[in-house]
Order: C-alpha cells, then structure tokens, then sequence
C-alpha cells in the first residue's frame, strides 16, 4: 500500500492485494537483501561493487520497504564516494 502525490491537495491510494501483493512484498524483499549486502560488503572490503546500478522499480515497493531501500542506496553511494576518494589518494 502506498499514496501517491498527482496535485497540490490531491493524493492517490495505492493497494494491491492477493498474488500480486505477494510478488512485490518478494521483490522488495529480495532488492532489500541486494542493498544490504551490497553495503555490508563495502564495510569490509576496499573494492567497489556496482551491483545496485541494477534498475529499481520502485513502483512494484512497498512504501516502507521503499524508504529502507532509498535509505541504504543513499548510504552505499555515499560510501562509494568515499572510498573512491581514498582509492585515489
């Protein structure tokens, strides 16, 4: 379930139920578990993976799953950055 903005006042409730709410409650999932490893393996190792370049659809996210998964892409890129820096000097 989510809500999406279309106009200033206007907002739009998204909800999807049965077999369908069941793929993308499993696709969050999996992307999550994707991010989350991505991040852990920059924490521990010197090398940068390019992993979450893989296209997101970000429609098929629940909004909680979506914030966590926006969350962590934030992190990783910043990481990444970091680490290009270091990698550089």
């Amino acid at each position: 379930m989510s809500d999406r903005s279309s106009a200033k006042g206007i907002r739009r409730i998204l909800a999807l139920t049965g077999e369908r709410a069941r793929e993308n409650r499993h696709y969050a999932r999996a992307v999550l578990a994707r991010l989350e490893s991505e991040y852990e393996d920059l924490n521990r190792e010197n090398q940068i993976n390019r992993s979450s370049e893989e296209k997101i659809e970000w429609a098929r996210i629940p909004y909680v799953e979506g914030a966590r998964c926006r969350e962590l892409l934030k992190s990783i890129k910043k990481k990444r950055k970091t680490k290009k820096a270091v990698i550089a000097a």
